[in-house]
Order: C-alpha cells, then structure tokens, then sequence
C-alpha cells in the first residue's frame, strides 16, 4: 500500500510538473501573442494618428484655401462698392454742372430733356 501510495505521489508530481512546462509553454505562447497584439495595436495607433494628422493638414488647407477666396470675393465687392459710390458722385456731379449750364441758358432741366425726346 505504501507503495502504491508513493507511485501514485510521484506519478502526480510528474504530470504537476509537465503541467508546470504546459502552463510556461502557454504563457511563452500567450506572451510571443500578446508581443504580436502589442506590436500590430501600435502600428495601428500609428496609421489612425497619421490619418488624423492628415486629415487635419487637409483641413486646414481648406479652410485656408476656402478664407483665401472668400477675402478675394470681398475685396472685389468693396472696390465695386467703391466704384459705384464714385460714378454716383460723378454723376451727382455732372447733372449739377449740367442744371448749371442750363440755367445760365435760361432753360429749365425738364424742357431740355422733353426736347431730346421728341428728337
């Protein structure tokens, strides 16, 4: 009996201790993974912080490109702005210059003008 109880105890010191290899095997294995995981987790990172990093040049560029026109639009409409204000004043002008001359001639605006139409 004692025996059979010391060949039973070595026998599960045995598989306890090729458990033992299994479970280091396992953690060698579960760790080259867990490397790989890690390795592939950061190239990943990398490729998503590229993309972004892109992604916001691209923006940027445009929002630049996009500012860039519109301050172009702007500035033609402020000279056309400016263009329009100086023909009114131009006008405004010549029609006091001409109501001047007409009525040094003695004549009223509004006959010189009925005139040109009838002609």
């Amino acid at each position: 009996l004692r025996e059979e109880i010391t060949r039973l105890r070595a026998q599960n010191h045995e598989l306890h201790q090729d458990s033992k290899g299994d479970v280091a095997y396992q953690r060698a294995r579960t760790t080259k993974a867990y490397l790989k995981f890690l390795k592939v987790e950061s190239a990943r990172k990398a490729l998503v912080f590229q993309k972004q990093w892109y992604q916001r040049r691209v923006r940027g560029a445009r929002t630049t490109k996009a500012y860039l026109k519109f301050l172009k639009v702007e500035s033609a409409r402020k000279a056309l702005v400016f263009q329009k204000q100086y023909l009114l004043g131009l006008l405004s002008k010549a029609r006091a210059v001409e109501n001047a001359a007409l009525s040094i001639l003695e004549i009223k605006p509004d006959e010189s003008k009925k005139k040109e139409e009838k002609v």
